[in-house]
């Protein structure tokens, strides 16, 4: 709705024990990737619908995580605020005070752009040789896509979309992160004025990361993640929002640790 405002809260929790090697788990790792390891990132996030056509948000985000080498009997915790980001959502067909309930039409199309600040510590964050969890990348990024999102009939709608990130440049160690493609398609389905559930097939494909201009072996991949959520609004502009990913397939070139399960929850206000 145009002239809307949005603040949210919330937690994304992951963690991990295991590495694969390609499509399987390799039973017995190298020190460098024997690691158990979880993650809580806290974001704030700013939303607002400035007219029909355009949106505008920001993130806040902090992170939290803990690495135990199994081998090594290492253990290390960083902390601290990520690189801070904003996107604008633009519906160049859209139109003030005109509602379309179509599946095929161009209304339904938008486009994403955002960036990234390098506002985190890029050399906070277990294993430099990995990259596997630091704070900041150390550069400006930016991120491109489009989205569909259109009325199917009777409160369900269908969405899909694909964006890339882009890392800006090499940091400070000379390493930069590989592009990542994250492709998503998707239903949701709203039972009552105050409540909304979903499911989502969330397809992510990255390049292999560069030390000094070189591809490093153990990065990049492509992994699947199965996700479903839901919404309730309980009074007023009040929202509270949880999903689960999980994943169903991964493939990832040399040996990498693999998440398992991402929960994500939170709270918000509209007005």
């Amino acid at each position: 709705m145009v002239g809307t405002t949005t603040i949210r809260f919330g937690g994304m929790f992951s963690s991990g024990d295991e590495a694969y090697s390609g499509s399987r788990k390799e039973d017995n790792p190298s020190s460098l990737v024997d690691i158990e390891w979880d993650r809580q990132v806290w974001t704030l996030d700013l939303y607002h619908q400035a007219s029909a056509r355009i949106g505008f948000g920001l993130t806040f985000p902090y992170m939290e995580q803990d690495v135990d080498n199994n081998t090594t009997g290492a253990e290390e915790h960083d902390a601290g605020i990520t690189d801070i980001s904003g996107y604008l959502l633009f519906a160049p067909w859209e139109e003030e005070g005109e509602h379309v309930d179509e599946f095929l039409s161009p209304h339904n199309i938008s486009f994403l752009v955002g960036l990234s600040l390098p506002t985190g510590n890029e050399q906070n964050g277990n294993a430099p040789a990995l990259h596997f969890g630091q704070l900041g990348s150390g550069s400006i990024d930016a991120r491109v896509g489009v989205l569909y999102n259109a009325p199917v009939g009777d409160g369900f709608r269908a969405f899909a979309g694909m964006t890339l990130l882009m890392d800006g440049g090499p940091d400070t160690a000379r390493f930069r992160n590989g592009v990542l493609t994250d492709m998503r398609i998707g239903a949701s389905y709203q039972p009552a004025p105050w409540a909304s559930v979903f499911v989502t097939f969330n397809f992510i494909v990255r390049e292999k990361n560069l030390s000094a201009g070189s591809a490093l072996s153990e990065s990049g991949g492509t992994w699947w993640f199965v996700e479903i959520g839901g919404s309730i609004t309980p009074h007023g502009g009040w929202f509270v929002d949880v999903s689960v990913a999980i994943p169903i397939y991964r493939n990832v070139d040399g040996t990498q640790p693999v998440t398992d399960e991402i929960i994500t929850a939170g709270a918000g206000y509209r007005f």
